[in-house]
């Protein structure tokens, strides 16, 4: 697993900078889960503003604004910064990340966002904390490699299959509504491949907590990249 819990970029150039604060990928062995978008082109119209938006990796967006204001493609203004982060592993090994932003302030209600991470023996659980004040529009996305195929099975529960056999499944609490789409992933410059796009939405008033479960209790079949 890796979690992004670091600037947008050096302040001095943060123009490759995505608005990716909190977002994570996820692997087992060999093959990608959970995935960061990328990158596709730097003078596209459509994938740069794509690939650099926060719609476009496993974070969450307020109000349907960016972390971090961004436009063109390598401008950046007022940005989201990482704030009050954590790492710890505990005694049974489970892995605990935590951090917040300011990035959304400048939005009426000053809004702030905390993500919880808590990892171990094959599950994962996202909390997301919105506090400030006002009624807000919240959105959750997650990515998964086109590898991966993603069936509702619930109304408030996920089965993600590959190669024909279920892994696992996700399941959330206190989000509204639930949808997928297609989306875009770039495994290097260039390239691109359709795939999945989980996104959830609240419309709440602050403060709001949100919580994503994610569970791959199945051996992983082989599948190539």
């Amino acid at each position: 697993m890796v979690i992004d819990i670091g600037p947008l970029g050096p302040n001095h150039q943060p123009g490759h900078g995505h608005c990716d604060l909190f977002s994570f990928e996820w692997s087992l062995a060999s093959q990608r889960i959970i995935c960061d978008t990328g990158v596709y082109a730097y003078q596209d119209e459509v994938m740069r503003p794509y690939v650099r938006a926060t719609a476009a990796h496993n974070t969450i967006r307020i109000n349907g604004a960016e972390q971090s204001e961004i436009w063109k493609e390598f401008r950046v203004a007022r940005r989201a910064y990482p704030e009050q982060t954590s790492v710890d592993v505990g005694a049974d090994e489970t892995l605990r990340v935590a951090g917040q932003h300011h990035g959304y302030c400048r939005l009426v209600g000053q809004p702030v966002h905390r993500r919880e991470f808590e990892f171990g023996h094959g599950n994962l659980v996202l909390l997301d904390t919105v506090s400030g004040n006002g009624t807000h529009v919240i959105e959750a996305f997650l990515h998964f490699h086109p590898a991966v195929t993603v069936h509702r099975i619930s109304p408030q529960a996920y089965r993600l299959i590959l190669a024909e056999r279920v892994m696992g499944c996700i399941s959330y609490k206190h989000w509204q509504e639930a949808s997928l789409s297609q989306g875009w992933y770039c495994p290097e410059f260039g390239k691109r491949q359709s795939n999945t796009v989980l996104r959830l939405v609240a419309t709440a008033q602050l403060p709001f907590t949100g919580c994503i479960m994610i569970n791959l209790d199945t051996p992983l079949p082989a599948v190539a990249e």
